[in-house]
């Protein structure tokens, strides 16, 4: 199934990324204005404000790993997202003049971006602020998925594909960027959050309320595609 995003001409990578979510939302979305990453605005994910720095070294079939940090009532430090690069686009303000975003997340994006611009220069950070504007990153929409409360547990997942460091790291760094993964790493990780999660949605997929909702915590065409690949 991820033949050809596995076979992209450059370097595969992999980053694990941690950020700050609303915990009482089952999607675990981020806490800025504007959701980022984003799954749910546009037809395509878009990740385009934090991480100015770790954006700007994405390419096409890099992945990153989203994992909601820490907090009160939650521990889990579940894989909620991972994001397969499709693209970037230069500048953020393309994208506010491209009818392939929507309205709404034009207006959020604007908004967000100018409060984190304006955090960075009070922080006398210009070069900050103006690596952030470039490589907003879309995500290719078919390998691309969201699961928010229901994504694996990272840890153990971790231990198991022999990256104890990767796991330790994410207890014990408070930096978000987590150790970079190779191609290798990054394809192995990849490959089991997937089929765990299609094999422990195997059985419920039985079940219309179940179905509904697998529907509303997973993006695009996952939902479908679960339906289509999990038939008997």
């Amino acid at each position: 199934m991820v033949v050809g995003i596995l076979k992209s001409k450059n370097p595969l990578k992999g980053i694990i990324w941690k950020y700050i979510a609303d915990l009482a939302n089952e999607n675990l979305t981020d806490m800025g204005k504007c959701p980022d990453p984003d799954f749910w605005s546009n037809h395509f994910p878009v990740w385009g404000i934090c991480a100015p720095y770790i954006r700007s070294g994405l390419k096409k079939g890099d992945m990153v790993f989203f994992l909601p940090q820490k907090g009160k009532g939650f521990s889990g430090y579940v894989c909620s997202g991972v994001l397969v690069v499709e693209r970037s686009i230069e500048c953020y303000k393309e994208a506010l003049l491209s009818a392939d975003f929507s309205e709404k997340y034009k207006v959020l994006l604007e908004e967000d971006m100018k409060d984190h611009l304006d955090d960075d220069l009070r922080r006398n950070k210009p070069r900050t602020a103006k690596i952030r504007q470039r490589n907003l990153i879309l995500g290719n929409r078919e390998y691309s998925y969201w699961y928010g409360k229901a994504g694996l547990k990272m840890l153990p997942l971790l231990h198991k594909i022999g990256l104890k460091r990767c796991a330790d790291e994410i207890v014990s760094r408070r930096n978000q960027s987590i150790h970079r993964l190779d191609a290798d790493q990054t394809t192995r990780l990849y490959q089991e959050i997937v089929a765990s999660f299609s094999q422990a949605t195997r059985s419920i997929m039985q079940n219309p309320i179940a179905q509904e909702t697998v529907a509303q915590t997973c993006s695009f065409a996952l939902h479908e595609r679960l339906k289509r690949d999990l038939a008997p």
